[in-house]
């Protein structure tokens, strides 16, 4: 695709040459133009313009003979002919006003959408999701043929979501921009004009930090105590009482494999694909998170995992929160990762690079970080014990 940037008179004026031969710049100011410069210097204006169904090029005269603005002129002129029927002239040029051939070819974008849809092959529901979406959200282009659709016009459809519905946003773009994909393809434009850049057009998203609910320490062992004796399968009170013990985000324990478990040492290593920074973690294990995995070894179903669902899978992140809604504590399972660091903040000696290395947090200083090695596995081993007895006691 050539390069594309919105002209002015003086790029038009400095665009450089070509070593050899001749290259297209897309003015992104008008759909369709394109300043062709030669390798001697000339430049002329050229239009691409859908024609029947059929891509054809249209030679709109010399720079700088044919300024910007007049170029763009014709370029609005022909389509307006073409919208209207008119046959283009023999040997290119501005379209003949002379001959009819019917109704012009270029699709709608509600017909360009139908079709997108119904090759990119999804089921009746995402179909029907697709359609929906576009309708409402996207009803100012149903009616423009797809080729004269500009970057201007996506953004006016997506700029009154953008600020209430982000994602919706985000969804309707990638929609619209399927649908221009596809008369991409089809030869009734060259260009997309809902491509990835167009974000940058968009008003920043300011955003408020979302902060996940969390116990103060002095409540975790009233609330430990409800979540042991609440309803619901031993594995997600298990799984949720060892999250706990160990400071572990939530699907670091949800997914516990025993071959990651060494009893005997009292580790457990966690893979880095689940980690959060994608290193390895090993995390010392308490006498409190030995008697809980003491326990989940009657759990036991063949599938390796040390919390499994009554399915044979990894219990689910909707299922800890259910069991802590059931036992009426106001914290997310996440939150308990940030009552551990109160604690140890407020409770304890600890230095800030044991606090970080408890809930595997990457250093602040990252030259700091690639000199420091060490896991403080065992430096961090009393400190886990220290929080196992205050929670127990």
């Amino acid at each position: 695709m050539p390069l594309g940037k919105k002209l002015t008179a003086r790029l038009v004026e400095a665009e450089k040459p070509p070593a050899k031969g001749k290259r297209l710049v897309r003015d992104a100011g008008c759909t369709g133009l394109y300043l062709q410069v030669r390798s001697g210097g000339a430049r002329s204006w050229i239009q691409v313009l859908s024609v029947d169904g059929k891509r054809r090029e249209y030679g709109l005269g010399r720079w700088p003979e044919v300024s910007l603005e007049a170029a763009r002129q014709k370029v609005y002129a022909n389509r307006a002919l073409r919208d209207e029927g008119r046959a283009p002239a023999p040997r290119g040029g501005p379209l003949s006003k002379g001959r009819q051939t019917g109704p012009a070819r270029v699709p709608t974008f509600a017909a360009a959408m139908v079709e997108a849809i119904r090759l990119n092959g999804t089921n009746e529901r995402t179909a029907m999701i697709w359609e929906n979406s576009l309708r409402t959200y996207a009803s100012p282009l149903a009616s423009l043929p797809v080729s004269d659709i500009t970057r201007a016009d996506v953004l006016g459809v997506l700029k009154p979501v953008w600020t209430e519905k982000e994602e919706t946003a985000r969804r309707v773009k990638q929609r619209i921009a399927k649908v221009m994909d596809w008369a991409v393809a089809n030869g009734h434009r060259t260009d997309n004009p809902a491509d990835g850049a167009l974000f940058a057009a968009l008003p920043r998203q300011e955003r408020e930090t979302e902060h996940r609910r969390s116990l103060p320490h002095a409540e975790t062992r009233t609330a430990l105590a409800a979540i042991r004796h609440t309803t619901g399968q031993d594995a997600s009170r298990l799984a949720m009482e060892f999250a706990i013990l160990t400071g572990a985000r939530s699907g670091e324990a949800r997914c516990a494999a025993w071959e990651e478990i060494d009893l005997a040492a009292k580790v457990w290593t966690v893979p880095a694909e689940r980690m959060k920074m994608k290193r390895p973690h090993t995390v010392p294990l308490s006498s409190g998170a030995v008697r809980v995995l003491e326990v989940a070894r009657g759990l036991g179903d063949g599938s390796g995992l040390v919390f499994p669902s009554a399915a044979g899978k990894a219990i689910g992140e909707g299922t800890l929160r259910a069991l802590l809604r059931r036992a009426r504590v106001d914290s997310s399972p996440h939150g308990f990762r940030a009552t551990l660091r109160d604690w140890m903040i407020e409770c304890t000696d600890a230095p800030i690079e044991v606090r970080r290395a408890v809930l595997a947090h990457e250093k602040a200083d990252k030259v700091q970080a690639a000199y420091e090695r060490s896991d403080l596995l065992e430096r961090r081993r009393p400190y886990m014990q220290a929080w196992a007895e205050y929670l127990t006691k």
